[in-house]
């Protein structure tokens, strides 16, 4: 027997793998909205749901709409809290945590009806309802509290229909709530396609356009600033070592603009205490992970743009497939070549050339030469 099958290591690997089962039951209840965690009372620990389970379909969707109704009752006497209640009852007769042996939590186990192959359409069809139904009277509980329960439930019914035009509209509220913009309007949109009709639908989407783009215009302008060379962060006439690569053509090596290239830009700026206190003054809350999350969007928006500038001037069209192909065949190259006798070969071939041609000149003119090569290559002979 090898030390990897002795016994002690067998146990070991079976202990891990329990453990990491354990955690992920464990996350997946707690990521769970309270009306859905809720119905691990109801578990093999009561008598009377065990015997509701064991009946047929179709009794079990009678039961639970009977506390259905009960919570569309509670729903417009505005007794909320009621409500989410009866909504745990209906749903625990379909989907449901329950408790192993022992009665602890941390042997916790979804059982999701949805997921059932032998499940029918009547039971799939009281789940979607208890989702929505409950999305709703959280949404008029407390939107902004509950959002990610509302969007959990939702997208939950629209695993059972997803042509629900509810679902799609109470998640994209709950993710504007979350300020998700983007896909809140994604969301929006799909609700506004498969109901144009409704009216309530269409405007909560203009809404939530107008408040997407009003942000994203004062991230601009705020943003701007960081970049416009009317107002730079960096004061050139009294420091020349601080001249901003973003400007810079030792800013240009490479066609796209490469994550690392983004990131360490990022971490040169957020380093400079200089810079961060003109950033402050400017209004910026440089400790916020949101700063740090725009400012990478900025930083990547203004080296793109100006590696397309520079390959303008150059007469490179960056977006031709030629061009592509050719920059693909070099990341192929340079992926084939060790890391590090490569990045030894770059810094000597910089501290070489760095006094005579940029290094954005160097691979413009690389991707110069196999635009011809491939030209050359893909043209058809004359005849």
């Amino acid at each position: 027997m090898t030390v990897e099958h002795t016994p002690a290591t067998l146990f070991a690997r079976a202990v891990n793998i329990k453990r990491a089962m354990l955690a992920d039951a464990r996350r997946e209840y707690e990521e769970a909205p309270s009306f859905v965690r809720c119905t691990v009372i109801h578990d093999e620990f009561d008598a009377r749901y065990q015997a509701v389970r064991a009946l047929s379909t179709h009794e079990r969707a009678e039961f639970s709409r009977k506390y259905i109704a009960q919570a569309n009752e509670a729903v417009v006497d505005e007794l909320y809290d009621d409500a989410m209640e009866h909504y745990t009852d209906a749903l625990a007769v379909f989907c449901y945590f329950a408790r192993g042996e022992g009665a602890s939590t941390s042997t916790l186990a979804y059982t999701d009806y949805l997921e059932d192959d032998d499940g029918d359409d009547e039971g799939r069809e009281i789940v979607k309802t208890i989702m929505l139904n409950a999305s709703a009277c959280l949404m008029n509980k407390d939107l902004k509290t509950h959002a990610k329960d509302v969007v959990w439930a939702c997208g939950h019914a629209l695993r059972v229909d997803e042509r629900s035009a509810k679902a799609y509209y109470r998640r994209g509220k709950a993710l504007a709530a979350l300020e998700e913009h983007e896909q809140a309007m994604k969301d929006l949109k799909r609700a506004v396609e498969l109901a144009p009709d409704d009216a309530q639908y269409a405007r909560t989407l203009a809404q939530c356009t107008r408040v997407h783009v009003h942000r994203e215009q004062q991230a601009r302008r705020v943003f701007g600033k960081m970049f416009n060379a009317g107002a730079p962060l960096y004061d050139d006439a009294n420091n020349d070592e601080k001249t901003s690569p973003l400007t810079s053509e030792r800013s240009m090596s490479g066609t796209l603009p490469y994550e690392s290239e983004v990131s360490n830009e990022v971490e040169r700026v957020l380093s400079d205490e200089d810079l961060m206190e003109k950033a402050r003054a400017m209004g910026f809350d440089v400790d916020e992970d949101a700063f740090r999350e725009e400012l990478a969007a900025r930083v990547r928006e203004q080296i793109l743009r100006d590696k397309l500038e520079r390959a303008k001037d150059l007469g490179i069209d960056l977006n031709d497939e030629r061009v592509k192909q050719a920059m693909d065949f070099f990341d192929r190259q340079k992926a084939k070549t060790n890391v590090h006798g490569r990045r030894d070969a770059l810094n000597s071939l910089a501290s070489t050339w760095t006094s005579y041609v940029s290094p954005a000149l160097l691979t413009l003119i690389f991707c110069r030469v196999a635009y011809v090569i491939i030209t050359l290559i893909t043209s058809p002979l004359p005849p």
